[in-house]
C-alpha cells in the first residue's frame, strides 16, 4: 500500500473528518466541480536519508493537507479534525497491509482564501517505513 492510500483510508475511517467532508478526500488535486467542503493533500517535500552506502527503508516526507469550504468556520473545523486525526500518529496506517508510521508531526499551517473559498493548509512531517 502507498502512503497516499494509507492517508485516504485513515481519513475515511475518522468520524471527525467524515462528518465534515464525507468521502471527499483527494490525493493530488480535487476533481473539477468537487462538492464543497473537501480535503486535498499532496507531497510537498522528500528528505532523502542515506546509511553507509545503502538507502534504508525509513522515509521522511512532508505532505500538505488542505481544507476547502465556502464557510471559513467549516474550513477551520475540517483543519482541526485533520490535525486531531494525524498529529502524533504512530502505528500502522491504512488498515490491513498498511504503512508503518513512525510519527507524524504538524509542521506549520496557513489560512487564506481563493475565489471566495476558504483554504486552510497544514504541512505535516511524516516518518514512515516501506
Amino acid at each position: 500500500m502507498t502512503v497516499e492510500l494509507a492517508f485516504v483510508n485513515k481519513l475515511l475511517s475518522d468520524s471527525g473528518v467524515t462528518a465534515l467532508v464525507g468521502n471527499r478526500i483527494y490525493s493530488g488535486m480535487a476533481p473539477e466541480g468537487a462538492k464543497d467542503p473537501f480535503v486535498v493533500f499532496f507531497l510537498v517535500n522528500i528528505v532523502p536519508h542515506h546509511a553507509s552506502g545503502t538507502d534504508g527503508t525509513l522515509k521522511h516526507r512532508y505532505y500538505q493537507f488542505s481544507a476547502y469550504s465556502k464557510a471559513y468556520d467549516t474550513a477551520k473545523a475540517i483543519a482541526s479534525a485533520l490535525c486531531t486525526c494525524l498529529q502524533d500518529f504512530t502505528g500502522v496506517m491504512g488498515g490491513s497491509g498498511g504503512v508503518t508510521i513512525d510519527r507524524i508531526f504538524l509542521d506549520n499551517g496557513l489560512d487564506h482564501s481563493e475565489n471566495g473559498i476558504a483554504h486552510i493548509s497544514q504541512d505535516f512531517e511524516i516518518w514512515y517505513r516501506e
